[in-house]
């Protein structure tokens, strides 16, 4: 369970603590190796959380400094190993292009305070894990109408099911779809 600074315990099997700091890795045993880096001790992993005790496993800010994207997307990671491992099947790794976080923009979401204080409300908040969330800005800005929408069959049922395409003889380069991408899927390229 948890206790808080009032004293109440809130029963829990398991407790999850996620403040984005240094983490305090004194409880693992010997056989977990640890990376020092900058004054601050992470767990090192392979890309499957993976470390070098076979019983144990690292995600988020124990292995790493980042966002809260970057942990859950490397829980997501760990889970699909672990899932797959279970199963006897092969675990093959995300291999999308990760899009660079500078290259993201809040402009299109709404603010925390906005959404509601309750986990239910906090759950529904887009993190933005830098995948199109097919919203239509891009096609919707173009003024040359240059992108486009196209339906596509995907191999995996979960998958996308569509595409957004530049037709280069009709683009501009004028950047309005680079800009107004709240993923950051679209960035200019200089000639």
């Amino acid at each position: 369970g948890l206790v808080t600074d009032s004293g109440e315990l809130i029963p829990a099997q398991t407790v999850i603590i996620s403040i984005g700091d240094v983490p305090s890795l004194s409880f693992l045993p010997d056989s977990v190796e640890v990376v020092k880096v900058a004054g601050g001790s992470w767990i090192k992993t392979d890309e499957s959380g993976r470390t070098t005790d076979p019983k144990i496993f690292a995600v988020g800010d124990v292995e790493r400094p980042g966002l809260a994207t970057n942990a859950l997307g490397a829980g997501k990671r760990t889970g699909e190993y672990l899932a797959a491992t279970l199963k006897g099947e092969e675990w093959k790794p995300f291999t999308k292009k990760l899009i660079k976080y500078e290259a993201l923009t809040i402009a299109h979401y709404d603010p925390a305070e906005e959404k509601g204080d309750t986990e239910n409300h906090q759950a529904a908040r887009c993190l933005s894990c830098g995948s199109c969330r097919d919203c239509h800005l891009c096609e919707t800005i173009c003024p040359t109408h240059a992108i486009s929408r196209r339906e596509i069959v995907a191999d995996d049922p979960d998958g996308v099911n569509y595409e957004y395409v530049s037709d280069d003889t009709k683009c501009i380069a004028c950047g309005f779809c680079a800009d107004t991408c709240p993923c950051g899927i679209w960035t200019m390229q200089p000639f």
